[in-house]
């Protein structure tokens, strides 16, 4: 998290819109009350522009997690939280358990006991009038088609935050990378 704040402020600042972080760049639940991890994040910024960064975001019911999302969001030059999209194809078993109420006995490969609820809409962040607008894919929400093509007519350009180091040096990261490839081709999108 500081190292990518670090890189992101070693570049000039201007005429930079955009500074895109990977899916799981913000190890925290963050929400627009978490002023120090805003705090710090806003050094990152580009003046008059955005971070789009993944990151854990949460709803609450009476104090107390009720859903946690696989998230992307957009922070601007002011440190405030100004857009966010929630991941809509989970990865079962990774992010999710299928059928959970059925088989209470199996659990999650990977960590944390609560596993994350989907997104329930397509979105296309549009941060400012005068900035392209994109389409936010997260992981391997690329390999769908149809999440991409409903909103493509909509955006500029696709942006599919990811972290494919748990593949480890196998082939899964070129396949990933072919696949986002040929979402782009389809599209039309860069």
């Amino acid at each position: 998290f500081i190292k990518n704040i670090h890189l992101s402020n070693i570049a000039s600042k201007d005429n930079i819109n955009y500074v895109i972080w990977s899916e799981s760049s913000i190890p925290y639940l963050i929400n627009n009350n978490s002023k120090e991890l805003l705090f710090l994040m806003k050094r990152a910024v580009p003046n008059n522009g955005f971070l789009i960064s993944g990151a854990l975001r949460a709803e609450y019911k009476n104090g107390i997690i009720d859903k946690a999302f696989n998230s992307i969001i957009s922070v601007n030059d002011q440190g405030k939280i100004i857009d966010y999209y929630d991941k809509r194809h989970l990865v079962p078993f990774g992010e999710y358990i299928p059928f959970q109420k059925y088989v209470p006995f199996i659990s999650k490969i990977t960590d944390g006991s609560m596993g994350f609820s989907s997104g329930n809409q397509a979105k296309i962040m549009n941060l400012a009038q005068n900035l392209p607008n994109f389409n936010p894919l997260i992981c391997y929400e690329v390999i769908f088609p149809g999440l991409i093509k409903s909103a493509a007519q909509s955006s500029d350009f696709i942006v599919n935050l990811t972290n494919d180091a748990w593949f480890g040096k196998s082939s899964g990261p070129y396949q990933h990378l072919a696949m986002a490839r040929v979402r782009s081709i389809e599209t039309g999108l860069s």
